[in-house]
């Protein structure tokens, strides 16, 4: 078999019949389908058995909650493919999806392989390509720019022969098929006990060992984009969850003795946390706490102080970003925090 489909399914019953459909249009069938019924108390369960009793080549596992990284766990150690392929059941999949990376696995046989996606919101559908061109490599250099880019969210320049850039690549687990022997051989698993930022920690150990990384310039997979009022974004443990994965990323990068690259990347995504931890919880409604003085004083304290100061933006391709370090290198958190307020409201 080339390819499990792994797909953890956690009160889904809303979209999870569009997601189903989807593969069942596949022209491509030799797959299978692994759903994780991870404690849905909707009518998610119901959905899944009904399907996998018209689908032979899909099959269901039902387990009490134990959260998404124990759900794709849990699919990683099913699975029989030669390559793995983790989605999310609120998203799509492309008509010809599984085709293109059949073809990609044949012609290209390598350890990790990119497609494009749609980024589907209800203002319409905005193709997401992470590299400018279709290309396979061994680079070591090219890797490694790759594996940095996983932590940092924007727009970088690069100087490899097979991409000028990478946008926003991010470690969404539907962005690559994965050679399973890879993952399967050297005991890569998702950090349970992580709800944020477990997706990147994972591709990171999963490069750790790749050799051979291809993108072809074509689409897989339909992320939906649900619009949130600023109340129902809001997370009360969001400094919790943030300081859960920056220890973990810090124990991975000293473990793995990484570079000053990784680093920086990482200071990157410290940075984008900042940001998002304005609406998430600070200028939020629900919040009971002083709002920007407390935003103030979270900032001036570590892990966000060292990675503000030490964060090279010269990488960066577009001026925005590199505004917006720029403000908080100067100290200017009361125009950070305004820009930051009304881009959330805009969002609304």
């Amino acid at each position: 078999m080339q390819l499990s489909i792994i797909a953890p399914v956690y009160n889904k019953e809303l979209y999870l019949p569009f997601f189903l459909q989807s593969i069942a249009n596949q022209s491509f069938l030799d797959y299978e389908l692994i759903l994780v019924n991870d404690g849905s108390t909707d009518n998610s369960k119901r959905i899944i058995d009904e399907y996998c009793q018209a689908h032979k080549n899909s099959f269901a596992i039902h387990q009490s909650n134990k959260g998404v990284c124990e759900a794709r766990n849990v699919g990683i150690r099913a699975a029989s493919g030669e390559y793995l392929y983790i989605v999310d059941t609120d998203d799509w999949l492309d008509t010809n999806a599984l085709h293109n990376i059949s073809r990609a696995v044949k012609e290209m046989r390598a350890d990790v392989i990119y497609g494009q996606a749609y980024i589907e919101s209800p203002k319409g559908n905005t193709l997401d390509k992470p590299f400018p061109k279709s290309f396979v490599t061994e680079s070591k250099r090219a890797i490694n720019e790759i594996q940095c880019a996983l932590l940092n969210n924007s727009f970088i320049r690069s100087e490899c022969e097979e991409f000028y850039y990478i946008w926003c690549l991010g470690g969404a687990p539907w962005r690559a098929a994965i050679r399973r022997d890879l993952v399967v051989n050297n005991n890569i698993l998702f950090k349970e006990g992580l709800s944020l930022g477990e997706d990147i920690l994972f591709w990171q150990m999963v490069f750790d060992y790749v050799k051979k990384v291809a993108y072809i310039d074509s689409t897989f997979y339909h992320y939906r984009l649900v619009s949130q009022s600023l109340s129902h974004g809001y997370k009360p443990n969001l400094l919790d969850l943030y300081n859960s994965v920056f220890k973990a990323e810090t124990e991975y990068l000293l473990r793995t003795n990484k570079s000053k690259e990784h680093w920086d990347a990482f200071y990157f995504r410290i940075i984008s946390y900042i940001k998002q931890s304005i609406n998430d919880l600070f200028n939020n409604d629900l919040y009971e706490g002083k709002g920007y003085k407390d935003f103030v004083s979270t900032i001036k304290g570590e892990p966000y102080k060292t990675a503000i100061k030490k964060v090279d933006f010269r990488r960066l391709v577009r001026p925005k970003p590199k505004i917006a370090i720029l403000l908080l290198k100067c100290h200017l958190y009361g125009i950070y925090w305004i820009i930051n307020v009304i881009k959330g409201r805009q969002l609304k």
